[in-house]
This record gives structure tokens, C-alpha cells and sequence, in this order.
């Protein structure tokens, strides 16, 4: 007897560890506590999948199932408290409980008057009864069909279990008379012609198709682009699983939108694998906007930006700036004394906003998106505010400061990183940081010392590499005294002026010179005031002379000067930068962004 007590002892316990295994949330990986079913039919606790809906990355507009990645329309608290309870679970919950001596109190008393344990379970309502509300439950007429399942002994399962058995057996073991049946005939008969066309037109049943989310789109035609180029990118339709699975080409459709909301011409090509083709031509310049959707719902990813530049920018006719931004104030969007400018790969406009203590980021067209700094001398903050900024391909942003003694690093959101040193035999003889360019293709910072003449360089992390001199210190040489604008061509090459100077010096990553730029005399004046210069993307050389009050566009090759434009709206210019698509960004006195 005793042996049978054990034995059902151990069965007990095996259920119970059973039961365990089968109850623990996949996100707090803890049993569940008030467990909710989402759409696609997984459970998970009702705090973790709020959790979840609170720390969903912006860019995800609907929450995503963290098993299956299905997409539903959670959007609060509220919601997700709506969603229906897994009633199976609740029950093994109940059930693990009860086998680990914890009572389960009556749903239908009043717990503030007394404890009330429940003794048993109705079926069919899922609530929790004492003895004295089991009888009432029997007695109403609404529920005296009810099967009331008893809690004291969870052994009623293994009971289940055993009489299932019993019965699997007993049909197993019956017998039954089988007859043989001889002198049967089957007979093939080879399909017709007309038969087989008319199979064929019946068409066929899909049991997979494409799915959006796990769709993707690669290639250079994403991202960049020419007018009058054709461009070609590549989009592999995949299953929910994330395999190659062909589609027909109604299920895929790619729209390409021009600036002017017009759209382009867009040819598809589809491949085996799943590999669709994608080709088209931009037919103007500005930002496009490829849309891409699978079964009518947009990829991951869509709509992509390209930035389609000016084939060849008419300068002599840019006079007039097409968008103005900011002006005098101290509000977020406002300037005060905006200096350096620069745009980033996502083709957001970044200035020092220097009296004002702070860089602000806008959108390309002009919304303002977020600033970081302020006054002071601690981490993060500008003493003498923002002279000149740069951008690093993952976001980073370099700063210098008007002051001229410090240089530091902001992370993609505009938190500090860290201060860039210098040597302490180069921090004693440095007498002033200011203008800095980043190297797409070198992965560098340089910035400059003007009174010095000297470039020193940082990696992308911020870590000191080296510095060299333009020129020498020898008055002899011809050159001036003071080292003004720097910037990066599409070569890699590192082009600098230098205030009074008549030419532009081409330099080396590492500061060797390549060649010699003079430049010509312009109309109005022979004496330069460069105050910023950079290159556009057929690397002629833009520059802002402060003494004219215009934009000097010189060629990259032998220096000619192309033209002297935006005389009339420019008020002493200290900024220049050119955007993706070519459009010119400037600053100047009037504490606005101007761009042409």
C-alpha cells in the first residue's frame, strides 16, 4: 500500500515540474503572473508586454510580438490590460499552488470581512467558490448545470490520465474481423490532352507567400543617385521565416517620388530566389523618396531617402537663398551668432549657434530637430560657445570653441563623450583650435591651429594620431601668418586657404603637399577674407569671403574662378557647407541659415 502512495507521490511531482517547465514567461523568464494572449495566440505577462509597448524603439510604430515579431495595434496601458486572459494558464497556476500548500481565496466573498478559502472550481466560469457559494452556484438557474471540479486533491489529473489509458488500451486490444476481398481490378487510364489542359487551369493553392517584415531591399540605388543615371537597387522577398520565396509582381510594388511629388519611372525585374531587380532614372535633383511595400504593407526600412545632387550648379545665377532658417533669438529654432555649419549622411543641417551656447540640429527642410550645451566650462558645455562642428559617418559630433582651448566629442544624440587632447608639449604651444573637417574616407578629425598653421589629427574615436605644419614658420616663404579654411575633397585630399594668401594648398592625409592652387583676381577687390571654405560634389571650391559679402566658387583643378555670387543677400558670411543634393548652406550676421 504503501508503495502505491509513493508511487503516486512521485507521479504528483512529476506533473507539477511538468507544469513549471510549461509556465514560465519568455521575457522575465519567471512564472506568470496575470498571463494575456496577443493576437498572434503567444502569452506573456500583462507588465512584460507593457514593458514592452513603453520601450519600443520610436521608429517601430506598432508593437511587435518579441516571439514571432507580429505586428499589432497596442498603443497603451489601457489596451493591453483588455487583452483576453490565458485561462489555461491561470488554471496551472492554480493548480501549481495548490500542490505547493498556498490557498486560493473565493472570488465571490468579501475579503475584507473574513478569509475565504475556495474548495472548488466551476468549469465552465473559471471562478474560485467556499463551500457556501458552491451551493448557491448549484442552486441558481443560470449555472446549475455547472461541473464544479474540487481543489482539494490536483490528483483528479492523474485519475484523468489513468482512466485514458485504460480506455487507449482497451480499444487497442479489441479485435476485429477483417475479410479479404480477392479478384479486384484496378485499372490506370492515361489522362487525355484536353483533360490535362483543363487540370492545368485550375490553378493552384499557396500554403506560403512573401511577408513585409522580413523582406529586404539592398544596393546602391537606395541611397544614392544621379540625375539622368539609371540606378538600380535589388529587393528579396522573403517568407516569415526570412527565406527567398518568389512572388508574383502584384505583390510587390515600388514607388519612387520625386521632390515635386511626381513620381518616377520604375522598372522591376524579378529573378529567381526571390530576387527582384529595381531600376529607374531621377529626372530632377532634390530628395526622393522610394517606397517599397509587400502584399500592401510597407517594408522595414520604407521609404527610403536618396539625395539626387544638381548635375552642375548654375552659380553665376545664385542670388537669391530658397529657404531661410532661424533668426535673432534665444528659443529652440532661433540664433544667436551662428558660426560653422556643416550636414550630415542623413542630410541634417548642424550649426554652432555660438552666442547661444549651443548646436542646434535641423531637418532639411528647416524643422528644427533637437540642440545639445550650454554655458559653461564643465563637460559638455562651451565657455566662449561653438566655433566649428563636425560630423562622423555614425552620427558623432566634433565641436571646437570659440575660446580656442576646447575640443569635444557628442554621441549621435548630442551627449557628451569625452574632451580630444592634445600632447602636453603641443597643448603649450597650440595658440588656437578652430576650423574641423571629418574624412569620410580616412575615418579622421583634422582641425586646425591658424596662428600655428598647424593640422592636428584625431580618429573617429576621439584618440590623438599626429599634426603637421603647413608650410614653415619662416616669414620668408611668402606664405602669411595665419592658416583660415579647411576641408576635405571627393579625393580624400586636404585642401586649406590661408587669410591674404592668392592661393589654395592641396595637401596629403598626412600633410605632404600635392600641388599649388593660385587664384585669380575677382572683379571687385584683390584681398581675401576666406572664412570658411568647402568643396561641392564636382570639387570645385566654395569660400566664404567675409570681405566681399559673397560666395566664391573656384575650380578644384586649376583654380579659375567659376563665379562670385549671393553678393546681395549675404551680410559677412562665416559658414559655408553643401548638402546632398548640392544645395549651398550658409550663415551669416543676420543670424539666419540661408540656403541656395
Amino acid at each position: 500500500m504503501s508503495d502505491g502512495k509513493e508511487a503516486n507521490t512521485l507521479d504528483q511531482e512529476e506533473v507539477v515540474c511538468s507544469i513549471k517547465t510549461n509556465l514560465t514567461c519568455q521575457v522575465c523568464d519567471k512564472l506568470f503572473v496575470d498571463p494575456k494572449i496577443l493576437p498572434c495566440l503567444h502569452t506573456f505577462c500583462c507588465l512584460c508586454i507593457e514593458n514592452l509597448l513603453r520601450n519600443r524603439p520610436l521608429k517601430d510604430k506598432l508593437f511587435k510580438c518579441p516571439s514571432c515579431h507580429f505586428e499589432s495595434g497596442l498603443d497603451s496601458r489601457n489596451s493591453v490590460r483588455k487583452l483576453p486572459a490565458n485561462s489555461l494558464l491561470v488554471s496551472l497556476l492554480d493548480l501549481l499552488r495548490i500542490q505547493e500548500g498556498e490557498a486560493i481565496q473565493c472570488d465571490v466573498c468579501d475579503y475584507s470581512v473574513d478569509e475565504s478559502p475556495a474548495d472548488l472550481r466551476c468549469r465552465e466560469c473559471s471562478v474560485y467558490l467556499c463551500e457556501l457559494h458552491a451551493e448557491a452556484h448549484k442552486r441558481a438557474k443560470d449555472t446549475k448545470l455547472h461541473v464544479l471540479l474540487s481543489l482539494g486533491d490536483p490528483v483528479y489529473l492523474l485519475s484523468a490520465k489513468d482512466l485514458m489509458s485504460e480506455r487507449l488500451e482497451a480499444l487497442a486490444n479489441q479485435g476485429y474481423e477483417l475479410q479479404p476481398r480477392e479478384d479486384h481490378v484496378i485499372k490506370f487510364s492515361a489522362e487525355n490532352v484536353a483533360l490535362q489542359q483543363a487540370i492545368e487551369s485550375f490553378g493552384s493553392i499557396d500554403t506560403s507567400y512573401p511577408y513585409f517584415a522580413t523582406s529586404t531591399a539592398e544596393g546602391p540605388g537606395l541611397h544614392e543617385a544621379n540625375v539622368n543615371k539609371t540606378v538600380f537597387f535589388t529587393v528579396i522577398t522573403r517568407d516569415r521565416k526570412g527565406r527567398p520565396i518568389e512572388c508574383v509582381t502584384s505583390d510587390l510594388s515600388v514607388q519612387i517620388e520625386s521632390p515635386d511629388g511626381a513620381l518616377t519611372e520604375v522598372e522591376i525585374t524579378s529573378q529567381n530566389s526571390g530576387k527582384h531587380n529595381i531600376s529607374y532614372i531621377p529626372l530632377v535633383p532634390g530628395q526622393h523618396l522610394i517606397h517599397i511595400s509587400i502584399r500592401s504593407y510597407s517594408m522595414n526600412g520604407s521609404p527610403f531617402t536618396v539625395n539626387v545632387p544638381f548635375a552642375m550648379r548654375d552659380y553665376e545665377n545664385m542670388t537669391q537663398p530658397q529657404l531661410l532658417i532661424g533668426g535673432p533669438g534665444e528659443e529652440a529654432g532661433k540664433l544667436k551668432g551662428a558660426r560653422g555649419v556643416t550636414v550630415d549622411k542623413e542630410n541634417r543641417i548642424v550649426v554652432c549657434d555660438r552666442n547661444n551656447f549651443r548646436v542646434q540640429i535641423f531637418d532639411s527642410s528647416g524643422k528644427f530637430l533637437f540642440a545639445f550645451g550650454n554655458k559653461g566650462s564643465g563637460d559638455g558645455e562651451f565657455p566662449g560657445g561653438p566655433l566649428s562642428v563636425a560630423v562622423s559617418n555614425d552620427g558623432r559630433f566634433f565641436v571646437s570653441d570659440w575660446s580656442g582651448r576646447t575640443l569635444q566629442m557628442f554621441d549621435a544624440k548630442g551627449k557628451f563623450v569625452k574632451r580630444l587632447r592634445l600632447p602636453e608639449d603641443e597643448e603649450e604651444k597650440c595658440a588656437k583650435l578652430s576650423n574641423i573637417v571629418f574624412s569620410q574616407k580616412e575615418l579622421q578629425v583634422y582641425i586646425t591651429d591658424g596662428q600655428n598653421r598647424k593640422i592636428y589629427v584625431f580618429d573617429s574615436g576621439g584618440e590623438y594620431l599626429s599634426h603637421f605644419q603647413v608650410g614653415c614658420l619662416d616669414e620668408d616663404d611668402g606664405l602669411p601668418s595665419k592658416l583660415q579654411g579647411v576641408t576635405i575633397n571627393r579625393k580624400g585630399e586636404i585642401v586649406v586657404s590661408l587669410v591674404n594668401d592668392g592661393a589654395l594648398q592641396v595637401l596629403s592625409t598626412d600633410g605632404k603637399p600635392l600641388r599649388h592652387i593660385p587664384l585669380p583676381f575677382t572683379k571687385s577687390s584683390k584681398v581675401f577674407a576666406p572664412e570658411a571654405i568647402t568643396v561641392d560634389s564636382n570639387d570645385n571650391i566654395l569660400m566664404a569671403d567675409s570681405m566681399r559679402n559673397c560666395l566664391l566658387v573656384f575650380s578644384g583643378e586649376d583654380g579659375h574662378l567659376i563665379a562670385e555670387c549671393a553678393r546681395e543677400s549675404l551680410c559677412n558670411p562665416y559658414g559655408v557647407a553643401v548638402d546632398r543634393v548640392g544645395r549651398v548652406i550658409m550663415t551669416d550676421s543676420s543670424n539666419q541659415i540661408k540656403i541656395f
